[in-house]
């Protein structure tokens, strides 16, 4: 399963969280759509949220089952993976092993952890909200 919400940020917002990114207020709007989308959610841990920079992923699953990157088993509780691009320009794309490919800036990407992605390469400056997480299911 994959599905894209779009706008759930505005570019306010997405500087501000690159600037805060433990910011309350907007990260309980993302989880509030998270969960809306594929809820509940287990928001404690090993689910969590980070704001990553220049991350470089090639062909994974978000659970490290299998794939030429991830640690065999890594993420085993993980569910779905979620993301937003918080940057726009040269910052490449979220793919999939089916040939989508997004550009999600200010977008809500979700996947279940049985779908492999990477990142394809990109010149600038990549910043992205990350969400792993269990459902409460």
């Amino acid at each position: 399963m994959k599905k894209v919400i779009k706008n759930v940020l505005n570019e306010e917002e997405a500087k501000f969280l690159i600037k805060n990114p433990t910011d309350e207020t907007i990260l309980k709007k993302i989880k509030n759509i998270i969960n809306d989308e594929i809820g509940p959610i287990d928001w404690e841990r090993p689910s969590y949220t980070r704001v990553e920079h220049n991350g470089k992923h090639l062909w994974h699953f978000d659970t490290g089952a299998k794939g030429n990157y991830a640690e065999k088993g890594h993420m085993e509780w993980c569910e779905y993976g979620c993301s937003i691009l918080l940057t726009q320009g040269e910052c490449g794309f979220l793919e999939y092993r089916d040939g989508t490919k997004l550009n999600h800036f200010l977008d809500l990407a979700i996947h279940s952890s049985d779908e492999e992605h990477k990142i394809t390469d990109y010149k600038g400056e990549r910043i992205t909200f990350l969400a792993f997480v269990r459902t409460l299911k």
